[in-house]
């Protein structure tokens, strides 16, 4: 037997050893990986959540009718982001970064009242961009609060600021103008329960601001004509 040969024999042994300690090294960073994924807390998800109004059964519109145009609205700085803003005990304000609305609040608000304007019957048409139609009325908006308060019960706050403007006059008259602001308490407090009441909010103050108006246009003679 050559010298190269009874190295290798020799050397037999020392290999299966290492091949066995190695299999158990090896399965031994599996179970730890296993545990570290089992003990490790699942990243948290983000959760979208969509502002919803629905309005009522829609009249039929008036013919002739005014034209509204609805223009972006505006929020406070404070809220004008997409995450939940809380308001927790000591009165801090907070953002929940993982629960936010799928749509901007400023824009959700105003296509929601757009859509329920356009089905009250006050108007001939609703336009919110660009339009070869003419509008008579420009309807702006602004939000001053949209938060949810913790501090005791859970509550859902919702403030909005409308201007109804006739733009028939060269300055532009205010012919409507209300602040309608909402707390809705709601159940427990949850993302999911604030959503809700935001909806409840937006709802009740769009259906107010329906018939006030209404109201302000029925004074006007000449509305129709718009």
């Amino acid at each position: 037997m050559s010298p190269t040969s009874q190295a290798t024999g020799a050397d037999r042994p020392f290999h299966h050893a290492f091949a066995r300690h190695a299999w158990k090294l090896f399965a031994v960073l599996l179970l730890l990986a296993g545990c570290s994924s089992v003990l490790d807390p699942p990243y948290p998800v983000r959760n979208t959540y969509l502002l919803q109004a629905q309005p009522p059964q829609m009249p039929d519109p008036p013919d002739p009718g005014p034209v509204l145009l609805v223009r972006r609205f505006t929020v406070n700085p404070a809220f004008a982001g997409q995450s939940f803003v809380l308001r927790k005990d000591g009165g801090e304000f907070e953002d929940d970064y993982y629960h936010t609305f799928l749509d901007p609040p400023a824009r959700a608000i105003a296509s929601l009242t757009a859509r329920w304007l356009s089905q009250s019957g006050l108007f001939r048409t609703v336009i919110s961009g660009p339009s070869e139609l003419e509008p008579g009325l420009v309807l702006e908006a602004t939000i001053p609060a949209l938060y949810g308060d913790f501090r005791g019960r859970p509550t859902a706050i919702l403030e909005v600021d409308f201007r109804l403007i006739d733009v028939r006059s060269p300055s532009g008259t205010v012919m409507y103008a209300g602040n309608f602001r909402r707390a809705v308490p709601i159940e427990s407090a949850t993302p999911t329960g604030l959503a809700q009441g935001w909806d409840t909010a937006l709802a009740s103050i769009l259906s107010e601001f329906e018939n006030k108006l209404g109201a302000a246009l029925s004074r006007d003679p000449n509305f129709r004509d718009h």
